[in-house]
């Protein structure tokens, strides 16, 4: 088996560095940086090829999800519908409890909890507001800032993280 991505990596890097201490004439280098960018090549339209197969593996997954998800909503609605049945029948026929003889299963409504209805939320005094504050960087004004030689307490100018693009 071949070199790994990571190992041909490796490779340039010590050839490089060959190549730097003299140790390495430069027709060789040339030589054999060329075959480790043809087995790199190669390498990586391999990890392509098998990325791509994986999508197709990923989207079925995703369908999957999807319909196990569906049964477990209808499942989870089938299940709310019986319980509000129940609590209707019993609100309708003012029974508070229903209780098997042999005692395996016991129903009970409860009372109601006291709540507070807002009318107009626009109506209320401002002491009945609750006011959040959230702070939240500026991050292209201070990225600008920096660029123009701004010191900004707090922050640096850095590298993103680089993207692969697959055509």
């Amino acid at each position: 088996m071949g070199q790994t991505l990571r190992e041909m990596s490796q490779s340039m890097k010590e050839l490089e560095d060959m190549l730097i201490e003299g140790t390495l004439p430069e027709e060789a280098y040339a030589d054999t940086k060329e075959m480790i960018l043809l087995d790199m090549q190669d390498k990586a339209v391999g990890y392509m090829k098998v990325d791509l197969n994986l999508d197709d593996y990923i989207e079925a997954a995703n369908r999957e999800i999807a319909r196990v998800t569906a049964i477990k909503k209808k499942l989870q609605n089938a299940k709310q519908n019986l319980r509000n049945r129940i609590k209707e029948a019993m609100i309708h026929a003012g029974v508070d409890k229903i209780a098997k003889d042999d005692k395996s299963v016991t129903i009970t409504l409860g009372k109601a909890p006291e709540t507070c209805k807002i009318i107009d939320v626009e109506d209320l005094a401002p002491e009945w507001y609750d006011v959040e504050v959230k702070k939240k960087p500026r991050t292209a004004e201070i990225k600008k800032a920096l660029k123009e030689g701004i010191d900004v307490f707090g922050a640096e100018l850095g590298e993103g993280s680089r993207s692969l693009r697959i055509y």
